[in-house]
């Protein structure tokens, strides 16, 4: 579920590696042409620290739409599930009907899904700051969680790379498994709340996890208090990566505006 506007670039847009024009915002002076940053640049240079990304400021308005979308969806399947379970139950009879009650279970999950889409919150999911899951989270969530890390082991035996560098220094992707960091990443910023973060991401001392729902994209203060925290703090050093869990819609996101914001990119079609 990734939103049609977020597509993960296979490549660095053009000009990155050289003098690019820096973005400017209503009211800004024009910038002066100025090279890309090294690779070892912080998250939150340009004008990130002085501006919030515009793409990420329309982002609520533009999300709360699919979230009610996909709330109505979940109850839906809901509904489905316990129908299907009180059918089954029918059909087998007293002695095995028991079993089809098992249906109640992922028709509860996808009610609560429903809830959470609601209010817009990923945390509901029971994912800890230090991105591991809390053990209670399999209670209500289960079904949904092992559907979507099914989904996830799929996704990465496939021919796709696990993450592209979109300008130097600046990886996007899907959640790395082992061995899948790239190389010289040093902070990761993940965008998952149905998965938990690798061992390897996890160890990392610019590890932060800002859990979002599929298909919505996270509250813009978040991201800005993030990209001034370890990850892109000044003095940092080493890569950063943004990952959410296939890397095509909630990181994709993300790093567009942070070209904006960094002067990477001229508008929101070419970042």
């Amino acid at each position: 579920m990734c939103p049609p506007c977020a597509i993960r670039p296979r490549s660095a847009p053009p000009g990155l590696t050289g003098a690019t024009p820096g973005s400017t915002l209503p009211g800004d002076a024009p910038e002066p042409i100025r090279a890309a940053p090294p690779a070892n640049a912080p998250l939150a240079s340009g004008r990130t620290a002085g501006a919030r990304p515009r793409a990420l400021a329309r982002a609520p308005a533009r999300t709360m739409t699919t979230r009610l979308v996909l709330a109505a969806f979940l109850l839906g399947v809901a509904a489905a599930c316990a129908v299907g379970a009180a059918s089954l139950a029918q059909v087998l009879g007293p002695g095995r009907g028991a079993l089809a009650w098992a249906l109640l279970w992922p028709a509860a999950s996808a009610a609560l899904l429903a809830l959470a889409y609601v209010a817009g919150d990923g945390r509901w999911l029971g994912k800890r700051p230090d991105g591991a899951r809390a053990a209670w989270a399999w209670l209500p969530w289960g079904p949904y969680l092992a559907f979507t890390w099914a989904v996830w082991q799929v996704a990465r035996r496939g021919r796709e790379a696990a993450c592209d560098e979109v300008a130097p220094g600046l990886w996007v992707g899907r959640r790395p498994g082992a061995g899948e960091l790239p190389p010289g990443v040093e902070h990761v910023l993940d965008l998952t709340a149905e998965l938990p973060a690798s061992r390897a991401a996890r160890a990392l001392p610019g590890y932060r996890c800002l859990p979002t729902l599929d298909a919505t994209a996270p509250d813009p203060a978040a991201v800005e208090e993030a990209a001034r925290a370890r990850a892109g703090g000044p003095g940092a050093t080493g890569g950063v990566l943004v990952h959410c869990a296939q890397g095509h819609g909630r990181s994709a996101t993300v790093a567009g505006a942070l070209l904006l914001a960094r002067g990477l990119a001229r508008d929101p079609d070419e970042a």
